[in-house]
């Protein structure tokens, strides 16, 4: 009995941290970073701070990326722009800036927890260009860059193309991520 309510209690805080407004920057760990950006090539972390970004260009929270222009902090007329939001209950802003800025010519790939049953995965899936989903659980890091317990859902790489072709579903895949 003791064992199970210390284990319960463990994995209740680790919900309860990554769920909560307690603490919504998780760091993306380099390996998926790294994975994504050889194929992307970013030319900006929109969702970043001077300790985390994956970047040389980034956005701050003090810069507010919901409301900047992503080209204009690219310095590049066509940006490949990186967003690993902060978890909390705005997605749906991100999701919707994605979508403003796809419609811009950029490029957005972000990481996302898979929640397919909120609205704001609809609404990131009806204007997705791809998504990806991973198996397995991705192992975020802290602030100071520790890697922290496995997220408690699976992780979605959400891609926005700009348009340029007829709307149609997203192209979905499965990414071994063990």
């Amino acid at each position: 009995p003791y064992r199970r309510k210390t284990f319960l209690r463990n994995i209740m805080s680790d919900w309860d941290v990554i769920h909560s407004s307690k603490n919504m920057a998780w760091r993306t760990p380099r390996s998926l970073f790294d994975w994504l950006n050889g194929e992307f090539k970013f030319d900006l972390d929109a969702a970043a701070s001077m300790t985390n970004t994956l970047c040389k260009k980034y956005i701050t929270r003090k810069q507010n990326a919901l409301t900047g222009d992503w080209t204009h902090h690219a310095c590049c007329p066509l940006p490949k722009v990186f967003v690993n939001p902060p978890y909390g209950r705005n997605i749906k802003d991100w999701i919707a800036k994605a979508e403003r800025e796809q419609h811009n010519g950029c490029t957005v790939v972000m990481v996302l927890m898979a929640c397919t049953d909120t609205l704001w995965w609809k609404q990131a899936w009806a204007r997705a260009s791809e998504v990806r989903l991973l198996t397995g659980r991705v192992k975020f890091l802290d602030t100071s860059g520790l890697e922290v317990a496995s997220a408690p859902k699976g992780t979605a790489i959400i891609i926005w193309h700009p348009f340029g072709e007829e709307r149609h579903d997203p192209k979905v895949s499965l990414v071994d991520w063990r």
